[in-house]
């Protein structure tokens, strides 16, 4: 009994856990579903890639603004009542006016440069005189 009663305690903490992270949200009414998307933020180089899971959005109902640091993805899957939203605020040394976009197969790929003052350079060293 107490063995089987564990196995019924896990599965349920596994049905729970399934989706973690997966936001979803109702109001009750007609409205559609509105989901967090998932996403991965990689750190390069030259700047910062944002990929973002949209399956079923078409570029023409996918919005994406930048408001101060707050940049917003927001897009409605077109065969089913669906909506996926993600904010990400930006770093200070990222080029905000610089933000590449695109969309390939339900994946949104950003691409935020680093601001040039923000980019790794060279310092020259000169040479002094010479104390003898």
């Amino acid at each position: 009994m107490y063995l089987s009663d564990i196995n019924r305690l896990t599965n349920h903490v596994i049905q729970l856990c399934e989706g973690f992270g997966d936001a979803v949200t109702s109001n009750g009414d007609e409205s559609p579903l509105v989901r967090t998307p998932h996403h991965i933020v990689s750190h390069e180089e030259d700047g910062l890639v944002i990929q973002v899971e949209l399956p079923g959005v078409a570029e023409g109902a996918l919005d994406i603004e930048l408001e101060g640091d707050m940049l917003s993805v927001a897009g409605r899957a077109a065969h089913r009542e669906l909506e996926y939203r993600r904010e990400f605020r930006m770093a200070p040394e990222l080029d905000l006016a610089s933000i590449d976009a695109t969309l390939t197969d339900g994946v949104l790929r950003l691409f935020i440069p680093k601001a040039e003052e923000a980019k790794p350079r060279k310092i020259s060293i000169g040479i002094g005189p010479s104390k003898n």
